[in-house]
């Protein structure tokens, strides 16, 4: 059964297009337009942010736990990074390669978030466990991912065919089915992880502007998709925060690039960027505690170095966030190779002095360890970004590089 078409997300651009053919009539009256938005560049302010233990998090995936047992790495990461944050599918993709379609459909555990959640808490309890000097983290956030690992469409909830590359309307939130299937996951994750873990944030859809790239009118569904699985959540966990999540790098690139006139990057200014928020995301955020947000940018936006990233990059935070906290539950600068980790290096750099003047309560790093070769031959094979096997602080032998002993100086000062 199909419904909640994206009605808010059509009048809009139904709104920007008559916007668009009006201002061509009145010529020079384009750029007086309020509905055009203000182009003026925002530019941080005050001192660049700082990482401490109380702001500095670090995202913690499946084998991260193992390999830092016994090793001096873990006592660096339970004492700076006092937030571990989860990155949780709602379908694990790698898990399901191991089993048949008919047995993910009829036995569904082995690849869903509560199992996948279940498994990586006791991970995490064990590595505490054998290692006398650990601590626990202070504070837990559940980031589920609705996207394939290849990034191009939401995963299909039933676990058939996760080789196959699914087409519009076939899986998308309009479903009924979909929608009540997939939030019964994500709300036995939840519980799963509330029950062991100081719960503080759940983050639904990471980088779920993604959506509104490949099917603009399935975002929509999801906004209000969102919005039942928040209140759901806050009706039994009143004191958990809850936000969507989205990539603010991609957002104000690619997403703003949609309110330009020729749909390019290069045209994209601040008056685009401000349609896009006032239009997609403020809907996003309508319920939520904080803002959700990873910043990753697209190397290729910036020749390839953070030196080419715009002072202005994340000053518009300011301006939109209101009384809400940002959240970055995941940072990095996507590289390929362990020999570029100078490079992540400077963007966390820049990243800090970028954000001055935000309201941030939350840094965290995408991950812990680059991916070793049984795990990245992995997400390669399901189409996903040889960067994603190297977004770690520490190599695979826990060695540090030069990432880790940046965020490890900024830590002790």
């Amino acid at each position: 059964m199909q419904r909640r078409i994206g009605w808010r997300h059509l009048l809009s651009i139904i709104t920007l297009a008559l916007l668009a053919v009006s201002a061509v009539g009145c010529g020079e009256e384009e750029e007086a337009s309020p509905d055009a938005g203000d182009a003026t560049i925002p530019m941080p302010s005050g001192a660049p942010l700082t990482l401490s233990p109380e702001n500095a998090g670090v995202g913690v995936t499946f084998g991260d736990m193992g390999l830092l047992t016994g090793h001096s790495s873990f006592e660096l990461v339970d004492a700076a990074f006092t937030t571990a944050v989860l990155p949780i599918p709602i379908l694990d993709e790698k898990k399901a390669l191991e089993f048949t379609p008919e047995n993910i459909r009829s036995q569904p555990a082995p690849v869903q978030s509560k199992k996948r959640t279940e498994e990586l808490l006791d991970e995490i309890d064990d590595a505490i466990e054998a290692d006398a000097d650990a601590e626990d983290f202070g504070a837990y956030v559940l980031v589920i991912d609705v996207f394939r690992v290849n990034g191009s469409w939401p995963v299909r909830w039933d676990g058939v065919g996760v080789r196959e590359t699914d087409g519009p309307g076939a899986y998308d939130f309009s479903r009924d089915d979909m929608r009540d299937e997939e939030k019964d996951i994500i709300l036995k994750a939840v519980a799963e992880a509330h029950e062991r873990k100081p719960l503080k944030r759940v983050v639904v859809g990471a980088a779920i502007e993604r959506l509104q790239l490949v099917n603009p009118e399935d975002f929509g569904n999801f906004v209000s998709f969102y919005e039942e699985v928040y209140d759901a959540i806050k009706a039994q966990w009143p004191e958990l925060e809850v936000s969507p999540g989205l990539n603010w790098d991609r957002f104000i690139t690619d997403v703003a690039a949609l309110y330009t006139p020729g749909g390019t990057v290069e045209e994209v200014t601040f008056a685009q960027i401000r349609a896009a928020w006032r239009e997609i995301a403020e809907p996003l955020f309508a319920k939520a505690d904080f803002l959700g947000l990873q910043a990753e940018p697209n190397p290729d936006y910036y020749g390839g170095t953070p030196e080419n990233l715009p002072v202005s990059q994340y000053a518009l935070l300011a301006e939109v966030q209101g009384s809400r906290p940002v959240v970055w539950y995941a940072v990095n600068w996507p590289v390929t190779s362990a020999a570029e980790k100078v490079t992540q290096r400077d963007y966390l750099r820049k990243f800090l002095e970028y954000n001055a003047g935000n309201d941030v309560e939350l840094i965290a790093w995408k991950g812990i360890r680059d991916l070793g070769p049984d795990a990245c031959p992995r997400i390669v094979e399901l189409g996903g970004p040889t960067s994603d096997c190297f977004a770690g602080i520490f190599t695979e032998s826990l060695a540090g590089n030069r990432l880790s002993d940046e965020i490890e100086a900024a830590v002790e000062e």
